[in-house]
């Protein structure tokens, strides 16, 4: 354990496997089959918040992942600024870092929305981490602008009834 200043002693996080890469960290971690939880709603379904999303890529501490994200701005050939943020994976017994970059793009008058700003900025950390840790994506995309086959379980084609696979198979296994 290990002991803060002003407060009771903290458990070590178990260590569920020491791997020596990064990768084979990822492996075993997928192997664990990480599922996010959706507490999120809107009016095309339900989806993984930020919240739930950090929830589930924290179980990766056990495998010796980590992660952080930090705002990055950069100006394009036009002289725009640009927002981008900056996912970290971290490999805690290597200190290997594997990073991604994803755009926070607001157009237009939203520009201006500090509420609009914030809504991208959560939607790149989300969409960030799931593609780093390899998370299975809701696909509110398609969903917002009605396309509801995507929330569907069954889907059917020429009549015929078609389980819909609600993520590609894990080639980890």
């Amino acid at each position: 354990m290990t002991k803060n200043n002003n407060t009771a002693p903290i458990p070590k996080a178990s260590i569920v496997t020491q791997e020596p890469t990064m990768d084979l960290a990822l492996l075993a971690w997928s192997k664990s089959k990480p599922i996010c939880e959706k507490n999120g709603t809107a009016n095309y379904g339900s989806y993984s918040t930020l919240e739930d999303v950090i929830k589930c890529v924290d179980k990766a501490a056990a495998y010796g992942l980590t992660f952080v994200q930090e705002n990055n701005f950069e100006r394009d050939p036009h002289g725009n600024l640009d927002e981008f943020i900056i996912t970290r994976m971290i490999h805690a017994a290597t200190s290997t870092e594997r990073v991604g970059r994803t755009l926070v793009k607001i157009k237009g008058a939203a520009i201006d929305n500090p509420q609009q700003m914030g809504s991208g900025i959560t939607y790149a950390k989300r969409y960030g981490l799931q593609a780093m840790f390899g998370l299975a994506s809701d696909d509110d995309g398609n969903l917002a602008a009605g396309d509801q086959s995507a929330n569907n379980s069954v889907s059917s084609r020429k009549g015929k009834a078609i389980p819909k696979v609600s993520q590609s198979p894990n080639p980890f296994q």
